[in-house]
């Protein structure tokens, strides 16, 4: 059965202690919803993500409001996909928000639609299947969103590629040869030869 890692809200109850106790149930995902423009919450949760999915809704003003979370995405070097959210029916709106958002970053090809069932969920604490009558659009754009991510993480183009060790780019390069030999008055070791941070 499905288990569920619930942050509490107290000191200590870090992102990072959820994912260490989500490892120990082996549960295959681990989803972190954060408030939007909360540098201090969004910032670790970008930190610590497979994948960064950023819901935007097609509007001049949600689209400008990206630029910060897409500065912290390159910042941390994570990988990202835009998700175009509460689109109106019958509107070139995400067409027209989609060709804006692909100058950023990728665009999952679905999106999901302005639906007054959402806002039925969130009253009664559901999600938007559980109260929909009828068609299922609600289900069927949820899972052709998740269905995407999912492929986005699994081919590997999610995974995040390091190819640049960025301690040693952060040394003042003048410094170096200034530095005192570490051992012997004429000895070629100074601090320069070892990590900044820890060795061994």
């Amino acid at each position: 059965g499905a288990s569920t890692v619930e942050a509490q809200d107290k000191a200590g109850d870090t992102i990072a202690d959820m994912l260490a106790q989500a490892r120990e149930l082996k549960l295959d995902w681990v989803f972190c919803d954060t408030p939007p423009s909360v540098v201090n919450i969004i910032e670790p949760a970008i930190r610590q993500a497979a994948i960064v999915v950023i819901p935007v809704r097609p509007s001049p003003l949600d689209l400008l409001a990206q630029d910060a979370i897409v500065g912290l995405v390159e910042e941390h070097e994570r990988p990202s996909v835009f998700v175009l959210n509460q689109v109106p029916p019958r509107t070139t709106f995400a067409e027209d928000a989609s060709k804006q958002l692909k100058k950023a970053g990728k665009v999952l090809p679905v999106s999901i639609g302005q639906r007054n069932v959402f806002a039925m969920a969130m009253v009664t604490g559901r999600t938007a299947p559980e109260v929909e009558k009828g068609e299922h659009r609600s289900r069927e754009e949820i899972s052709a969103v998740w269905q995407g991510i999912k492929r986005l993480v699994k081919s590997g183009k999610a995974e995040r590629v390091i190819d640049r060790d960025e301690q040693p780019f952060k040394a003042d390069l003048e410094k170096i040869p200034q530095l005192k030999p570490a051992f012997k008055k004429e000895g070629t070791v100074t601090p320069a030869n070892s990590s900044s941070i820890s060795d061994g």
